[in-house]
């Protein structure tokens, strides 16, 4: 029987946190610095007044806030609390909620932004497609608000088991949730050839990374890659701390650029933050997935061995 690496002390997600709680503290300390400039301009012309703006509907305003606020409290319960205590879940269910919510009245307004800005033209042009953007971010929050909901079901025990493989109950829930994150995951995250601009660099500096980090999680939600012996991808590798983090950057991430939209910041300055947020999110989520890819590997071939020998 092939010995398996413990990972249940898979790392801390403190790096994670702390630079999401800074990211949000630093889009408020720029969206203040930038109204206090905005202020000191009375005599501005009417010309630079009028940029383009989007107009929040009082739910979606509202639901903002309240997403946002709800997830850092969330996020605090799910570090500071065991995740079997039922505050956690009710906190995380909460989040998951309120995000929903402000994608989806999120999504009535996207056709108030503008459809696309050039970011950069030499030595490649970099021309975000706004709308295609705003709209991937919300299939993006739906996803991860399903995933937490998803875990926090899990971990309430409202699924059951029936057989145990590994270490963990799975049963057909298990089959059709993975089946369906799948092919939410290709359909939504997946790049097409005749949806995307090839030869546009937003298509690499965004798209892909964001397709690649969401379908492998969604790959590893079908149960026969899910778990390894004890290690199980949703309770050890990618956590619900880490599912709260990304939410979080991408609800921040999103208020970042309407005000961009209305002119209060620079639009470039927000892409190329919110290119390195994704960029680092990608990486650290990498870092923890590649050894459990790699268990998955030696596992696979350390079996294939046996049945050699049988």
């Amino acid at each position: 029987m092939p010995k398996y690496i413990d990972l249940t002390n898979y790392g801390s997600t403190d790096t994670l946190a702390l630079a999401t709680f800074s990211l949000y503290a630093l889009a408020i300390a720029i969206t203040l610095s930038a109204l206090s400039k905005r202020k000191a301009k009375p005599n501005s012309s009417i010309r630079e007044r009028r940029r383009l703006r989007i107009l929040f509907k009082n739910s979606h305003g509202i639901s903002g806030i309240l997403s946002t606020l709800l997830t850092c409290v969330a996020m605090f319960a799910q570090k500071t609390l065991p995740s079997s205590v039922f505050s956690t879940s009710i906190t995380s269910v909460c989040a998951v909620i309120a995000s929903v919510i402000t994608a989806s009245s999120g999504m009535s307004i996207v056709d108030q932004a503008p459809k696309q800005t050039v970011v950069m033209e030499y030595p490649f042009k970099v021309v975000p497609p706004h709308r295609d953007a705003f709209t991937r971010t919300g299939f993006s929050i739906y996803y991860l608000s399903a995933r937490i909901f998803w875990n926090t079901a899990k971990t309430l025990n409202l699924l059951g088991g029936s057989t145990t493989t590994g270490g963990y109950d799975v049963n057909a829930i298990d089959w059709v949730w993975g089946c369906i994150a799948l092919c939410y995951a290709v359909k939504y995250f997946l790049p097409r050839r005749r949806d995307v601009d090839w030869t546009n660099g937003n298509t690499y500096i965004f798209v892909v990374p964001m397709a690649v980090g969401l379908t492998a999680d969604a790959v590893f939600q079908l149960p026969i890659l899910q778990s390894i012996g004890e290690t199980c991808w949703n309770d050890d590798v990618i956590t619900q701390l880490d599912l709260l983090c990304v939410l979080l950057s991408g609800l921040v991430v999103a208020f970042v650029f309407t005000l961009a939209f209305r002119g209060v910041l620079g639009l470039r300055k927000c892409y190329w933050s919110a290119a390195l947020v994704v960029h680092g999110i990608v990486a650290y989520l990498i870092s923890k997935a590649l050894p459990f890819v790699g268990m998955q590997i030696m596992s696979s071939y350390t079996q294939y061995n046996i049945s050699l020998e049988l």
